[in-house]
């Protein structure tokens, strides 16, 4: 597997990010090609670009070093080109439903990444291998956000669906806070060419089930709770090939979302706003 890895990490440093194998690409966030995890900065839009794959075992994400690099470089960004938003893009959605039951069986069988059916579940930010992970990550992006006056959206795939949802803290803080930096907003779409059923992980959920487990808020740590919401047509959850479209409102400092579906079904656009400073 590590071998595979190995030429895997080549063609994708090669054709996707076309620089030699072990070179570090432009805007990576550390200098030894340990992670292919970067940060863009689009004018008063800033991104960052996790890589989710490099690091990963059944425990763990990305090191905690990494993390600790990307939030240096966050900060060390944003103090040279200040940013109104965000992006952060995890392949993950950070808030997605998923069975307790399910990932708990899947825990007693020796897992692989090739065979073990329960893979996709163990996979998810919301199994119990990675909630503390998790926790750190959304407690660094709260304190980023409130340091720099910079509104975090987080942009996610992987289920095949489209969904958004809240991140929301209500930790007072001694020092007043900029508006909206309480509040993290994450927005899934699916692979354009992806289709909800046969190829996805929740085969065997159907649709109206996952919808109906949308509804309960996750508790990510004291004080802070995540949950998906109605997209205004009465479900949560679209299982729906969609993709994803962002504008951006340079006078007003705003983000519209805009979903599109190959069926053609239309929901309200999502107004995003910046931080304010308190």
């Amino acid at each position: 597997l590590q071998g595979l890895f190995r030429v895997a990490r080549e063609f994708f440093s090669v054709f996707q990010l076309r620089v030699a194998p072990g070179q570090v690409p432009p805007n990576a966030i550390t200098a030894d090609a340990r992670s292919f995890s970067s940060i863009h900065s689009l004018g008063e839009v800033m991104l960052l670009v996790m890589d989710l794959r490099s690091q990963r075992t059944r425990d763990q994400i990305v090191t905690p070093e990494v993390r600790e690099a990307t939030f240096t470089a966050l900060k060390a960004a944003l103090a040279q080109q200040p940013a109104k938003h965000l992006l952060v893009i995890s392949s993950i959605p950070f808030i997605f439903p998923l069975p307790a039951q399910a990932s708990l069986l899947g825990s007693l069988v020796p897992w692989s990444p090739l065979t073990d059916p329960q893979d996709d579940m163990i996979d998810q930010w919301s199994d119990f291998h990675h909630r503390e992970e998790r926790q750190q990550w959304v407690r660094q992006l709260y304190d980023l956000s409130r340091q720099s006056a910079v509104r975090v959206t987080i942009l996610s795939g992987d289920v095949h669906c489209a969904a958004q949802g809240f991140i929301q803290s209500e930790r007072s803080q001694t020092v007043p806070e900029p508006a909206n930096s309480e509040v993290i907003t994450q927005l899934i779409s699916s692979g354009i060419v992806h289709p909800f059923g046969p190829q996805g992980w929740i085969t065997n959920v159907k649709a109206g089930a996952l919808d109906g487990l949308a509804k309960q808020s996750q508790l990510l740590y004291r004080g802070v709770t995540g949950e998906l919401v109605d997209l205004g047509n009465g479900h949560r959850i679209m299982a729906e090939r969609n993709f994803l479209k962002l504008d951006y409102l340079a006078d007003e400092h705003i983000l519209i979302a805009d979903w599109e579906f190959e069926s053609g079904t239309k929901l309200p656009r999502k107004t995003i706003s910046p931080c304010k400073s308190a």
